[in-house]
């Protein structure tokens, strides 16, 4: 039994409607995926630290990169660490923050902007 040119018509009408769908889905994730790679670069910035005394270090913007300072993350020996004071808004050099840490351990700064992931910017010892 063959179909009416109303079936196949209808039949072909709606193959391109699914195709169209398809076709708007693909390029709305698209266009998601590409903005979403398109975060901003990894500054490039250092660090360095200075002994206050037996327990605190001074964490100095030694040069590089502006960076936000509620993007920047610090760990110590691999394990999270909030300074002693917050970094300023915006940190530049010469700016910096107090952290708790005797002599000895390993103090990470991890940059948090644009991607949702954390990016190393400095690895010093204290």
């Amino acid at each position: 039994m063959s179909l009416s040119p109303d079936r196949k018509l209808d039949a072909l009408g709606a193959v391109l409607v699914v195709l169209v769908i398809f076709g708007v889905g693909l390029a709305v994730f698209g266009a998601i995926e590409v903005s979403e790679d398109d975060g901003e670069a990894t500054p490039e910035t250092n660090f360095s630290v200075e002994r206050i005394n037996d327990s605190h270090v001074r964490l100095v913007h030694a040069g590089g990169d502006v960076v936000r300072g509620d993007e920047l993350v610090l760990t110590i020996d691999g394990r999270d660490r909030v300074p002693v004071q917050p970094f300023p808004p915006s940190v530049s050099e010469g700016d910096g923050t107090i952290v708790r840490v005797s002599e000895g351990h390993t103090l990470r700064v991890y940059w948090t902007g644009g991607r949702g992931t954390q990016e190393r910017l400095d690895s010093l010892e204290t």
